[in-house]
């Protein structure tokens, strides 16, 4: 039954979903439907994509209206140093 419901939903989010585009590099990350639900966004069909939340900038600042936009999570800028210091501590 679960599984019947995963259909039905997938093929919901096929057919109605918005298309969602990545903010930073432009790229689409699928479709997903949006239901506001007790004053949250949910977000549902991007199942395997992990997302940051974020509002358009705007020319002039309005509250009234306010578009959201999602990026992923940008790769890290830093080296990876994973070195083990195996000299031992002979100063003592």
């Amino acid at each position: 039954m679960k599984d019947f419901f995963r259909r039905v939903i997938k093929v919901l989010v096929a057919v109605f979903g918005a298309r969602v585009v990545d903010a930073r590099t432009g790229a689409c990350l699928g479709k997903a439907l949006f239901i506001p639900w007790k004053g949250k966004l949910r977000v549902i069909g991007l199942e395997e994509k992990r997302v940051i939340p974020g509002f358009e900038s705007q020319d002039r600042l309005t509250y009234w209206n306010q578009a959201i936009t999602f990026a992923t999570h940008p790769e890290p800028d830093f080296p990876n140093e994973r070195k083990a210091d195996d000299t031992p501590d002979t100063s003592a």
